[in-house]
């Protein structure tokens, strides 16, 4: 069972203009409650997600978007209610409810996408979990590509490319064959600039 729902009608234009742009991931944050938050609205999954999670704050949310019913969003109850004790927040008078959190989601969404791209390592607490176990989830720290055209293996790895780095670029690797390539923490740092494959 969910807690009650809303539509979050303030992402349409957001949406629209980061699909125009064939951009997958944008991020924005906002205050709440003494609490800064991170949101990472995700256009490409099937359904759309929003990400999202404090900084400084151990909390994180997976919030699915019902584009077709006018964004429509609910969240888990669970993770409400952890949320509502990460923010000593009182529930007992009705004044903080999960309705009013996701207002204030969609009430602080740009209405347009940024420049800037959203790293996987900014994805690791929403996705890493879900990684397959094929797919190495051990390994989180993107590196670079690989492209099978010319060595004439088979690329793989498509699901966590995807995950970490938006379906448009998954697309792009399956129809070129092209991997993605990962390491642990702990041998090497994420790039400062991630360059997607056909900017190689």
């Amino acid at each position: 069972m969910k807690t009650y729902g809303y539509h979050l009608f303030c992402l349409k234009p957001l949406y629209r203009n980061m699909k125009k742009a064939e951009k997958d991931f944008e991020k924005y944050t906002f205050e709440f409650a003494k609490t800064t938050f991170e949101v990472i609205f995700d256009v490409g999954s099937n359904p759309p997600q929003l990400l999202v999670g404090t900084i400084n704050k151990n909390w994180a949310t997976v919030i699915d978007i019902d584009v077709e019913n006018d964004f429509w969003a609910e969240m888990n109850p669970d993770d409400f209610f952890a949320l509502r004790n990460v923010l000593f927040l009182n529930y007992v008078d009705g004044s903080f409810r999960s309705v009013n959190f996701l207002y204030r989601i969609g009430e602080n969404a740009p209405k347009t996408q940024s420049n800037r791209r959203v790293k996987p390592s900014e994805l690791i607490q929403y996705r890493a979990s879900k990684i397959k176990k094929s797919d190495e989830p051990e390994k989180t720290v993107f590196k670079g590509w690989n492209d099978h055209i010319l060595d004439g293996k088979t690329a793989r790895n498509f699901d966590k490319t995807e995950k970490f780095l938006g379906k448009r670029v998954a697309d792009f690797c399956r129809e070129n064959n092209i991997s993605s390539i990962w390491t642990t923490p702990d041998l090497e740092k994420e790039p400062d600039v991630i360059k997607y494959p056909w900017e190689k």
